[in-house]
């Protein structure tokens, strides 16, 4: 498919610390003849006439702080703005961003039309094709963080058809927000686990209720997990999904920008190498990538450093910044030569 079969939906609040007219410029060479949507719930005049079609939304308003802080949640936000913007759109091939983000290059449809020679490889059949998005909060349920059905919504490509019924889940609702001022976790919850004040991450009500109806979830609140929840998950988003780091497609987000170089963050991630892994083992199936962000380098490796982290996450805070500071010192010491 090419960027004239293309709709790239921008949504969220219009941030005055980033450029959004300069990301749609970028986007607009990147992307010859593709449409551009800007759906909002804020005011924006679009005084240059750089999208193709803008809609304002009426704010739904939010919802108690996802976890025990004071970061409220958008999630109904949204998920009705990015709807509108679906909808809006008369393209076959929709590319969901937020409006902090662009793409420097079109290495994402690349990726696409490689993953659509596959189609007929897939044993569990949850979508018209499999969605692109990305590693960043993409959580891989074996490490630290174990919450199944967290796949990113940061970024996601895919058909029409498709992302229209991602965002077509019902409304999160203030009970679910608030679940745990009510409800005890379940008791093998670690730290991080027990800051969630939500029954559910935003990311799972999101993949969850595309993938099953709210009655036939395979889990019950944000960390349910074993060993066959685990596996019945990542056998379906082989054949839903496929992930990649932020940076083998060129994308910029400077808001998540320590979150994007962050070794520490990128370790309970799926990698690009995890899911190019797992689509030869699973599927047979090879996807020309050479992934530009590879640490940890292994997943044996990333689970010795999960290993440390649950003995001591200040040692292993230490050992991946004292890496980063000898990198540092390797590239002064290649300037002085």
């Amino acid at each position: 498919m090419k960027s004239d079969q293309l709709s790239i939906v921008i949504q969220g609040p219009i941030y005055q610390e980033y450029s959004i007219n300069k990301n749609v410029k970028i986007l607009r060479e990147k992307f010859k003849n593709c449409q551009i949507i800007l759906s909002t719930n804020e005011f924006f005049e679009d005084i240059e006439n750089i999208f193709d079609k803008v809609i304002i939304n009426e704010d739904i308003g939010v919802l108690s702080p996802l976890k025990f802080d004071s970061r409220v949640n958008n999630i109904n936000r949204q998920i009705k703005s990015t709807y509108a913007g679906i909808e809006a759109s008369d393209r076959e091939l929709i590319l969901k961003l937020r409006t902090d983000q662009t793409l420097k290059s079109d290495k994402i449809l690349e990726i696409w039309n490689q993953i659509l020679n596959y189609s007929d490889t897939r044993d569990i059949k949850k979508s018209s094709e499999r969605i692109i998005t990305i590693s960043l909060y993409s959580l891989n349920p074996n490490f630290n963080e174990r919450l199944p059905y967290h796949i990113s919504d940061i970024l996601l490509l895919g058909l029409k058809e498709d992302l229209i019924r991602y965002f077509s889940c019902p409304y999160y609702t203030e009970e679910y927000a608030s679940w745990y001022e009510r409800y005890p976790h379940a008791i093998f919850s670690n730290t991080i686990e027990k800051k969630f004040r939500s029954r559910y991450a935003v990311e799972q009500w999101l993949c969850l209720n595309f993938l099953f109806k709210e009655e036939k979830f395979p889990i019950a609140f944000h960390n349910d997990h074993n060993k066959e929840i685990i596996s019945n998950f990542e056998n379906i988003l082989v054949d839903t999904f496929f992930i990649c780091h932020p940076k083998d497609i060129d994308l910029s987000m400077p808001k998540f920008q320590k979150s994007y170089d962050s070794e520490f963050c990128n370790l309970f991630c799926y990698s690009t190498n995890d899911i190019l892994e797992m689509y030869r083992k699973k599927r047979n199936i090879i996807i020309n990538l050479n992934p530009k962000y590879s640490f940890p380098d292994s997943i044996k490796f990333r689970q010795n450093l999960a290993k440390i982290y649950k003995w001591s996450p200040y040692l292993l805070k230490r050992i991946l910044n004292l890496k980063r500071t000898y990198r540092k010192i390797q590239k002064l010491f290649l300037l002085f030569k």
